[in-house]
């Protein structure tokens, strides 16, 4: 058997308690800490062969996002197998010891939480044009050959992705005023704007009541909002945003 491991927190840390189906495997089991120093991994067995699922996914985040409510914690990236413990300690915790005692210290008291702002597609189309006279004159250029029809919708597209961007901003300001950062991320949707939003543990009832009275005010705005979860995204080892927004990367 090898050892999943989902984060990394300070050494002597509490856990709270799981569900018995909590962890990833065909067969979940008990999730415990790996000590080396002052720092801990999270981990729990897996078949040495075991190929993950979407559902294992979940479940790896879920751990998570259970101790994150409670204490600090660094993700580690979906997939991370050790062959025992003392890899673990070794090899997952040691040769990077410094670097997480620094992003514990400075993530101490923080979870991240994300919002979703989905506009109207012609309200954002519309927003784009009224925004810049150079775009309305190319949309009205719309009905030449297929080349400049491709080359037209794409700058359109473009467009309508800042427009988002921009309104994105504005419409979010209530929300970043009450975190420490905030980063935007692609949705991969030009009508999306998503931000992360690193916030004190003791401050998410009032994001909550914050994100309460937006969706009151906003009736063109879907505003989607998931938290708290591991910070992800303010981790001082940043990963290429490819990587951040794949499949198993969050």
């Amino acid at each position: 058997m090898a050892l999943h491991v989902y984060g990394v927190l300070r050494g002597g840390t509490p856990l709270p308690e799981l569900p018995e189906t909590a962890g990833v495997g065909d067969s979940p089991g008990e999730v415990w800490s790996v000590e080396y120093d002052d720092l801990a991994a999270l981990v729990s067995e897996i078949a040495d062969d075991y190929a993950p699922t979407d559902h294992d996914g979940a479940r790896h985040l879920d751990v998570l996002a259970r101790l994150i409510v409670e204490t600090t914690v660094l993700p580690v990236r979906f997939g991370t197998v050790a062959p025992d413990e003392d890899a673990v300690r070794f090899e997952v915790l040691e040769p990077a010891a410094a670097e997480l005692r620094s992003q514990l210290r400075a993530l101490d008291g923080f979870v991240e939480l994300r919002v979703d702002l989905t506009f109207d597609e012609q309200e954002a189309l519309r927003g784009a044009l009224a925004a810049s006279p150079e775009l309305r004159g190319l949309a009205g250029q719309a009905d030449g050959d297929l080349e400049q029809r491709i080359g037209v919708g794409e700058i359109v597209t473009e467009g309508v992705a800042e427009w988002t961007r921009q309104q994105g901003e504005q419409v979010a300001a209530p929300l970043t005023r009450l975190a420490r950062l905030s980063v935007p991320l692609n949705a991969g949707n030009t009508l999306v704007a998503r931000l992360a939003l690193l916030v004190a543990r003791d401050r998410v009832t009032e994001m909550d009541e914050a994100v309460r009275q937006l969706r009151s005010q906003l009736s063109t705005v879907d505003v989607e909002y998931v938290g708290p979860l591991p910070p992800y995204d303010f981790l001082d080892a940043r990963e290429p945003e490819a990587e951040r927004t794949s499949r198993w990367g969050w």
